[in-house]
């Protein structure tokens, strides 16, 4: 989730908040045991989601992604930061099915997500982060 997320971050998360879209959610990792992720949600029940020529689309309507403007104007990028993909292609589905969330790595070119292990359950959700504490120069609310 870098540059948002550095390892050794503190967080603080609610057990038992509605997840919406853009919300940095921890999860029980499914490819790895006793291993936790914290990535976005990008997709919610119901969600048609690709991405085309570096842009987000949801339902068909173009969506900002302003937590990713300065990452990616910081890297010097060969192609796309975020390759292309609908999920007919990708998951082999139209939509996010029920109690099923999309979620991606803000370091899109290196992260291990949806797109790698697929959608995330709720009931492998431990959180939605509300809030980094540490370190303090990187408090912020969500």
């Amino acid at each position: 989730m870098e540059p948002n997320f550095t390892e050794g971050d503190r967080v603080l998360s609610f057990r038992l908040s509605k997840i919406n879209r853009g919300d940095v959610i921890i999860f029980k990792a499914p490819n790895k045991s006793n291993k936790y992720y914290i990535k976005r949600v990008i997709g919610i029940p119901g969600d048609d989601i690709s991405y085309r020529k570096d842009q987000l689309y949801i339902n068909g309507e173009h969506q900002k992604e302003n937590y990713l403007k300065d990452f990616q104007s910081s890297q010097q990028h060969q192609s796309n930061f975020t390759k292309s993909f609908t999920l007919k292609k990708l998951l082999d589905v139209d939509a996010v099915p029920n109690d099923k969330y999309f979620v991606l790595g803000d370091n899109r070119s290196i992260s291990e997500d949806s797109r790698t292990y697929g959608f995330i359950s709720r009931s492998s959700i431990v959180g939605v982060v509300f809030i980094r504490f540490w370190p303090i120069g990187h408090f912020k609310i969500y």
